[in-house]
């Protein structure tokens, strides 16, 4: 009995673990936002990552997605390893799954809108700032954005008091609370500084 139940939590382990080589997923706003996304990430191992997306979920199976975009940028900053793809031709207020694989995992399946490009279309959108104290209220601020689902989250600064790699790796994880139970992520728009 004591077998099967360690059996168990190694098969659990894994699984999560297949998951674990990137992590503080975000989608952001550089560009046009009705035809462009940038996804952010941060690389825990593996080489080679590459984000594959499409207009159908397939789920974790990439090979199906019909598009795919490397990293465009790489920066070590704050303790991370922040990859970014971007993401152009999409279209409109269509939502797209997308998946990260590198040589050794692929990622959960993930999804995004781009904004509507039609004058007559409303938009939701979250403004929000100085998130750099009160932890709980930050995050439950984030789980009402996934709950929402707003079109995009204008952030005005303020993410940190003291620009520490603890504290952005914490506001990064605190901000994963964002995504829905579904996958679906928010845009963010951010200024960084003092709003």
């Amino acid at each position: 009995m004591r077998l099967i139940g360690i059996i168990g939590v190694l098969v659990v382990f894994c699984l999560v673990d297949a998951w674990a080589l990137s992590k503080r997923y975000r989608c952001m706003i550089r560009d046009e936002p009705s035809t462009t996304i940038t996804i952010g990430w941060e690389q825990l191992a593996g080489a080679n990552p590459m984000v594959y997306y499409g207009t159908n979920d397939y789920g974790m199976d990439y090979s199906k997605y019909p598009n795919r975009a490397y990293p465009k940028r790489t920066i070590h900053a704050k303790g991370m390893h922040n990859h970014f793809s971007r993401l152009n031709k999409l279209r409109p207020n269509t939502v797209y799954y997308f998946v990260i694989k590198d040589s050794e995992s692929c990622s959960r399946r993930l999804s995004f809108k781009p904004l509507p490009d039609e004058h007559q279309s409303r938009l939701s959108i979250i403004g929000g700032g100085d998130s750099r104290n009160h932890k709980i209220a930050r995050q439950n601020a984030n789980k009402i954005v996934a709950r929402c689902r707003p079109h995009l989250v204008l952030f005005a600064g303020d993410m940190t008091g003291g620009d520490s790699s603890r504290e952005w790796q914490e506001w990064l994880d605190d901000w994963q609370l964002t995504i829905a139970k579904d996958g679906r992520m928010t845009a963010l728009l951010a200024a960084r500084g003092n709003h």
